[in-house]
């Protein structure tokens, strides 16, 4: 990305074609914005509307397959049964 930046404050800015995709329109990231915003084939991002257009950034939520990930023998916990609760016995 910073082929694209002349200065740590002064922000990229590049003309991108705007294309049909499925019942929607889709635009091409470029891979040195692809790699400075480490996103990768089924990152999640949150776009949203603001005066000056719109806003693409990394979304916070984790993706529950890199949640699975993370659970280990060591971090996981037992089973808590309380017995009968109700007619089900």
């Amino acid at each position: 990305m910073q082929n694209y930046m002349k200065s740590s404050k002064e922000k990229a800015i590049l003309n991108v074609v705007v294309r049909t995709w499925g019942d929607g329109l889709g635009l091409q990231i470029p891979s040195a914005f692809i790699e400075a915003m480490d996103l990768h084939d089924g990152s999640l991002v949150e776009v949203s509307l603001n005066a000056r257009g719109l806003l693409i950034t990394k979304s916070r939520q984790e993706q529950l397959e890199e949640l699975l990930d993370r659970i280990t023998p060591q971090n996981m916990h037992g089973e808590n049964f309380f017995g009968t609760i109700g007619k089900e016995a």
